[in-house]
């Protein structure tokens, strides 16, 4: 639910914000073979079940493919230090990043 998502079938008309998720959407999200059919609000159906609309799969979907393919390169992110351990690690900006010449891309 980081970030947001319009989708629309028509250029010329209005954009639609998808909805934010539950996390019990993106394990059924991924549990399941759907064949989208193009209206947001059509019911999912199949097993097992989906706790949504198709609207919410593919916010679902979506998320699932942009958690898989994030790439970044190396030490441009480091952990955000918690005072409460109990939380999920966030990610920041690395202040200085050192990226490698040219030339020693080439020699590796």
């Amino acid at each position: 639910n980081q970030n947001t998502y319009w989708v629309t079938d028509n250029l010329l008309e209005d954009w639609i914000q998808l909805p934010t998720l539950h996390p019990s959407q993106i394990i059924a999200a991924n549990q399941i073979k759907y064949i989208f059919t193009g209206d947001l609000n059509a019911p999912v159906s199949g097993y097992p079940f989906f706790p949504g609309k198709e609207r919410h799969l593919l916010r679902a979907q979506i998320a699932r493919i942009t958690h898989a393919t994030t790439v970044a390169p190396k030490g441009i992110f480091r952990i955000k230090e918690e005072e409460d351990e109990n939380k999920d690690k966030q990610l920041e900006y690395e202040e200085e990043v050192a990226f490698p010449s040219t030339e020693e891309l080439n020699n590796t």
